[in-house]
């Protein structure tokens, strides 16, 4: 007579047991500052906690035994189904980065999700778990170190293009000169007149485009991915550069392969990348101890054998990096200049830029000189 009253003794110690468990994994679940929101294969929501309820504005015990699409969330939905069917299907965890969304009060917002398979211990899968923060903020300072960068290297490459300008304005004020002397003197003829003035409609041009060029770049915008032929930023991040490189007695070789396909990448972006890596060649020449020593930055472009990334490479035969430092140049604000001559935020900015586009930038340096390395993928794969 006492077997089922211990049965109904161990039931309960279960019951109690699965109930302290559940509860303890709800404490668990709310305490995480990151939407958390579970679901099974069926697409049925799990788990649903706090934060997602403060996000969303929709409670827990109206999410959960729900189908996660029957909700009305204001997020990139395309992306998210994408991503939720390429971790179903090939049972892998999928980031998603800068995920559009409206919070409960309508604020746009920028969400990091992490889609991750969740399986049993015969491994089977029995759902997955959608992880998001919010990084909203976290791009408006990335985006503000970038300003920062922008406007100090337009402070840095500011006296070449001041020459770069002086050039088109002197051959304006020559031309100039000349028409009013033929006026003056009439020996003007109609083709002595076409031909200055052409002359300077070309420089106007000219001038214009520097103007314009700079302009753009320091402008803040978000990326705008678009397909660009890759030594382009190359070519117009020199123009920027020419006289300054000249003034400092620096030869450019290039190497630009003119059979490159198309990569989907930010110009403007690239171009800020390509310039401070032409600025870190220039001022390593000034460490050098024989000034009399030649100095040249050789920038090569080409694709890489078996893979469908393109390479580009800036080299430089300046003294090199020390073994000790060259894993902390991509650090924010690490930098080896003198105070008030460096911000210590070019390389950290150009490895954040080239991260966004898929790519790598790495640097190798083995006694004299430096290599910058940037990988990006082709358009074509």
């Amino acid at each position: 007579m006492k077997w089922p009253f211990k049965c109904r003794s161990n039931q309960n110690l279960d019951l109690r047991s699965l109930k302290t468990a559940h509860e303890e994994i709800t404490y668990l679940l709310n305490s995480i500052t990151s939407i958390l929101i579970g679901v099974s294969t069926e697409d049925v929501i799990t788990h649903w906690n706090d934060m997602a309820e403060e996000t969303f504005g929709i409670p827990a015990s109206v999410a959960v035994g729900r189908k996660v699409l029957s909700f009305s969330i204001n997020w990139d939905w395309d992306e998210i189904c994408l991503g939720i069917a390429t971790c179903t299907s090939e049972q892998r965890p999928v980031s998603l980065s800068d995920i559009k969304y409206l919070d409960i009060s309508g604020k746009n917002g920028l969400l990091g999700i992490s889609i991750t398979p969740i399986r049993n211990d015969e491994n089977v899968l029995k759902g997955f778990l959608i992880y998001g923060r919010d990084i909203t903020e976290k791009r408006m300072m990335e985006q503000q170190l970038l300003q920062t960068s922008k406007l100090a290297t337009i402070g840095e490459i500011a006296t070449g293009v001041a020459h770069e300008l002086n050039q088109p304005l002197n051959v304006i004020k020559i031309a100039s000169q000349y028409l009013l002397d033929g006026i003056e003197q009439k020996y003007y003829t109609e083709d002595f007149i076409r031909e200055r003035i052409e002359k300077i409609i070309s420089q106007v041009d000219r001038a214009a485009n520097i103007i314009n060029h700079l302009r753009e770049f320091g402008r803040k915008s978000d990326y705008n991915f678009q397909k660009i032929n890759p030594n382009q930023p190359i070519r117009v991040a020199l123009d920027l550069l020419s006289e300054q490189l000249r003034g400092h007695s620096i030869d450019v070789i290039l190497d630009l392969d003119a059979n490159l396909p198309f990569i989907q990448a930010d110009g403007q972006k690239l171009e800020q990348v390509f310039i401070n890596m032409i600025i870190n060649a220039r001022d390593a020449f000034e460490e050098m101890k024989n000034p009399l020593q030649e100095k040249k930055i050789h920038i090569k472009s080409f694709r890489k054998n078996g893979s469908g990334m393109i390479c580009i490479e800036f080299s430089d035969n300046g003294p090199g990096i020390p073994r000790e430092i060259i894993n902390r140049v991509f650090e924010p604000f690490f930098t080896t200049k003198e105070v008030g001559k460096g911000t210590g935020l070019g390389l950290s900015i150009s490895y954040g830029i080239i991260k966004s586009h898929q790519g790598t930038l790495d640097v190798v340096s083995e006694g004299a000189g430096a290599t910058f390395i940037i990988q990006l993928p082709a358009a074509d794969g």
